[in-house]
This record gives C-alpha cells, sequence and structure tokens, in this order.
C-alpha cells in the first residue's frame, strides 16, 4: 500500500485501482454497513478473517430480509439464474456482488468477481483498515461519511455524450468535472451517478462494453484523484419494459436516501 494515500477518497481509489471489491468492502465498513452472504461459496471465503469482518447469512430466496438492506450494505449472490438475480436486485437497494467465474451478460450486480479475488481482496483487508484508522479523522467514526450528495447523469454531464459509447476511446471527460467534482467532495458531498444506457436495452451495447466503458472513466478520474461512491444504471428504452432511472426514481434507487439530504437530488438534472 502506498504512503501517498493521505485522505480517504485517496485510499479507496488506490484499493480500487488495486481490487474493486476490495475498495467495495473498505466502503462498507466506513460507512457503518453490513456484509451479507446467501450460499456456502461466499461463506466460507468470509469466515477467513472473522477478527476483522462480522457477516451475516440470509436466504437468496428470501425478498422480504434482503430488501431491508440499504445502499451501505453489500450482498454477496452465487449460482443465481439472471432471472434471481434481477427479482433480488429489484428488492433490495443493497449493492450486490455476483460470486462467479464466468461474467454474466446482464447489468444487475454492481460487481462480478471471481473467487480468486474475493479471496486476495479479503486476505488484505485487515491491514487496509488499518491504514484507514490512521485516517480516522477525516470521516466520521459512526454511519455514512457525508449526508449530502451531488447526483450526475454521465453523458452530456461527467463525459461528452456521443451516443451509444461503447469503448474506451470514446469517453472524453468534459471540460470542468473534475474541479467541480473535487469542490463537491470538499465539501463532505457523495458523488452519486445515475445513468439511463438504452442502447444496453436495445441491443447496441453489450454489458462487457458498458463495465469497460465504466471501468476506464473511474480510471480516468481515479489518476486525478476523485472516487465516485456508486454508479447506478439501467438498460431502459422506450416502449421496453424495464424501468427509467427517473429524477425521483434516481434518488430513491439509491438506499443511501435515508441519510442524504433529500433537497440535494434535483442535482441529477444539473449542468457543470
Amino acid at each position: 500500500m502506498s504512503d501517498k494515500a493521505k485522505n480517504l477518497d485517496e485510499l479507496i481509489t488506490e484499493a480500487r485501482q488495486q481490487n474493486p471489491i476490495l475498495a467495495a468492502l473498505i466502503g462498507v465498513l466506513i460507512d457503518g454497513g453490513r456484509v451479507v452472504c446467501t450460499g456456502p461459496f461466499a461463506e466460507d471465503l468470509l469466515n477467513m478473517i472473522p477478527e476483522v469482518l462480522f457477516f451475516e447469512k440470509r436466504s437468496a430466496d428470501s425478498m422480504d430480509e434482503l430488501a431491508k438492506y440499504t445502499e451501505r450494505d453489500l450482498i454477496f449472490v452465487e449460482k443465481l439464474s439472471v432471472d434471481h438475480l434481477w427479482k433480488i436486485s429489484h428488492h433490495t437497494g443493497a449493492q450486490i456482488a455476483l460470486v462467479s467465474e464466468t461474467a454474466l451478460d446482464a447489468g444487475l450486480a454492481d460487481y462480478q468477481v471471481q473467487e480468486k479475488d474475493l479471496r486476495s481482496a479479503l486476505l488484505g483487508l485487515k491491514s487496509w483498515m488499518a491504514k484507514v484508522e490512521e485516517l480516522h479523522s477525516t470521516f466520521q467514526a459512526e454511519g455514512p461519511r457525508e449526508n449530502s450528495a451531488l447526483i450526475l447523469d454521465r453523458d452530456g454531464i461527467l463525459i461528452e455524450d456521443l451516443d451509444y459509447v461503447s469503448r474506451p476511446d470514446q469517453v472524453k471527460l468534459r471540460a470542468d468535472v473534475v474541479a467541480t467534482l473535487k469542490k463537491a467532495r470538499g465539501e463532505k458531498m457523495q458523488l452519486l451517478v445515475f445513468t439511463n444506457q438504452s442502447g444496453m436495452g436495445r441491443g447496441k451495447i453489450k454489458w462487457e462494453d458498458y463495465e469497460t466503458v465504466t471501468t476506464h472513466l473511474q480510471d480516468l478520474l481515479a489518476k486525478q484523484g476523485v472516487f465516485l461512491d456508486r454508479i447506478l444504471k439501467a438498460a431502459y428504452f422506450e416502449q421496453s419494459e424495464l424501468l427509467r432511472l427517473g429524477e425521483e426514481q434516481l434518488f430513491l434507487a439509491s438506499s443511501r436516501a435515508e441519510h442524504v439530504n433529500r433537497g440535494i437530488h434535483s442535482a441529477v438534472t444539473c449542468q457543470l
């Protein structure tokens, strides 16, 4: 771990570059969230570090139980059909990590993680949390790090809107976007991105393309010291049966709504 991580954002950005699920676990622990497993494989791995990580076990079929979890929480799922994963994603506000050795062609999980990456993240978590403790003065010790948020669209707000962005070379940050994000973070705001990607619903963009573009966007921002707290997407298009992320739905979809000032939600349509 680099000694250059001088604040919490830089620390999480560094962790994400090493292992996305490691950064997710750190964020959950910092925000006072819960880690949940729904299958034996993830349970065995999570049991490796009882001194660092307390987790809960729930059935993947218990939608009422899963519905109680919020954006601050992380649920590990495994060996599920697309239909089952879709059902879970529409019942819970929690982040979902799909433990699978093969990519699933659906935008229903926040993370798709292989066994080796989850094992690596868990084995290194203790040392990373020790570093977090050294930075305890930069965040609240209990509850979420911030209670307000800047909520942004992706295309036309964070990056140039080129229609159906499917390749990393098409990702162009808009002018002054980094300065704006850093200013918001300096005011202790969460940075949330909500995006409708009709190209996925129309079959013009594959799930893997969206993931590649998203990773490249995060990397571009990370190189300039900016870490996005959450990116939420929907594959809505006209006449589809999928949910479009409208302004109110976008805000409510993030269960940080329990902790974010509602007056800020109109920022979803703001121009930088």
